[in-house]
Order: structure tokens, then sequence, then C-alpha cells
């Protein structure tokens, strides 16, 4: 990989969140997980496991970044309960790139399909790469980043709506989704504001005052089930990613997924 293992974008998150001393967690859970590879080259299949280790209802932004040039081929916001655990797979799609594909119930923005959602090359076509070739996204990394942590016991409460109830299933994951969209009241915090990220999707967060955050543990599985072999790993946890005196939904961006 040509950039470092903390992209532009991440480090851009850290200058907006002065003063937080990072560190890599001894216990392996933080506010950041970086996986350092996924492939679904050569027959290999990748499972990415997130969990949230605490009693707080959390949203994070999931991004697959390509190997050769940390070029983005998918994004999106995942929105955990308590104790929640998100899975996904990482696979050849039948056009030859990457696909996430997914049976977990977790809401996350936008939904996935049930089919998947395959793995693009836009942002390194754009960015008139000499390789761009679909194969590229067939091997990369992952980051998991904690933007922010939200209420959850009230009927009025946004994690209400992505909370498990105890079913194994969320309550209304189009309703979480529908916050961002036009007249949403995530989407409403941005008017007015484009200058302050601080106020990007902050209604019905945790504390207003105070950052939260933490207790976010991953770990990764490479098969190949020709070969009959695996690797795993757990995720690089980073802690004090965000100052505590920052909002507590400092880092709440619009979901993306590289074609909007």
């Amino acid at each position: 990989m040509k950039k470092n293992l903390l992209t532009l974008a991440v480090a851009g998150a850290v200058a907006a969140s002065a003063q937080a001393q990072m560190h890599i967690d001894p216990d392996n859970t933080g506010e950041v997980l970086i996986y350092p590879f996924y492939s679904a080259d050569n027959g290999n299949q990748t499972y990415i496991h997130v969990v949230n280790t605490t009693n707080q209802w959390k949203a994070a932004k999931v991004r697959m970044l390509e190997a050769e040039n940390s070029f983005e081929v998918r994004d999106f916001n995942l929105y955990l309960s308590p104790y929640d655990h998100f899975a996904f797979t990482i696979k050849l799609d039948d056009s030859g790139a990457g696909k996430l594909v997914t049976a977990d119930t977790s809401c996350t923005a936008p939904q996935i399909p049930e089919g998947g959602i395959e793995f693009t090359n836009k942002l390194y076509v754009e960015a008139e790469d000499e390789n761009q070739s679909l194969e590229r996204t067939l091997n990369g990394y992952v980051e998991v980043i904690e933007m922010g942590q939200f209420k959850g016991t009230a009927t009025t409460d946004p994690g209400y709506l992505w909370d498990h109830a105890g079913t194994g299933t969320p309550r209304d994951c189009d309703a979480v989704e529908a916050l961002w969209l036009t007249g949403g009241a995530w989407a409403k915090d941005r008017a007015g504001n484009t200058g302050d990220l601080a106020l990007l999707g902050t209604t019905g967060a945790l504390s207003a005052t105070m950052w939260q955050g933490g207790g976010l543990y991953g770990m990764g599985i490479i098969v190949n089930p020709e070969a009959g072999a695996a690797v795993g790993y757990d995720a690089v946890a980073v802690d004090g990613f965000v100052d505590s005196s920052s909002h507590g939904a400092s880092l709440h961006y619009y979901p993306g997924n590289v074609d909007s």
C-alpha cells in the first residue's frame, strides 16, 4: 500500500479531534478498528466481524479500501445495539470485482441488498490511475471508525430504532436510513452549518458535550475452501481517537457508497 495504514480520511478526522492521544489498545478494543488485509482473490473469501462490547448504541463507519493505492471501493454506516455483533463476507463477484454479502440483520445505511453489494473502481478511475481494473478491489483492507454514541431507551430515541429488542432483529432499519434522507432528523442537523462537521447527524446523541466512545472489537478470517486453508487475526484497535471533550456524535458523517 502506498499510503499510510491510517488513510487521509482517518487522518483528517484525527485533526478534527485535536488533543486526542491515540494508542493501540492492548485489550484489542477501541474506537477505530483496522483489519489489515482482506482477499477475494485466488479462491479466497474473507469474513469480517465487528463486535460492540459495550452497553451503548453506537454508529460506526465501515470502509473497504483497495490495496494498491488505498482508494475506497465501498463504505456504509453501521448502527450497533448494546453487545451487538455484525458480520459480513468479502468474496468474488461474477463481474470480477470484490463483493460484500451479509445475512446479518444489524442496521446499515445505505441498507445492503439481499444479494450483496459489489465493490467499485469509481474513485481510482476518476483519479486516472494507470491500473483501472476491477481486480484491484479483490485485495485490500477494512476500517471501522466509531462515529458516535446515541440514546436508545425511549421510543423517541434513534437507538431504539436499531435496537434488537431481545429478538435478534432491529425494530426498524428503514426508519434509521430515513433519518439521513431529505427531511430526516440527521439530515436537518446540517442545514445552515455545512462548515461544521460536529453538527452532522447529532440528533439523539448520548451526550451533546462529551464523547464516550470505545469498546469495539474486530476479527477477520481469510478462508480458501479449495485449499482447505484459513488464517485469522484480531483487528488492530485504536483508542483515544477522539478527544473526550468532543461532541457525542462528532464524527457522524453521511452514509456513502462512493456512487453518490
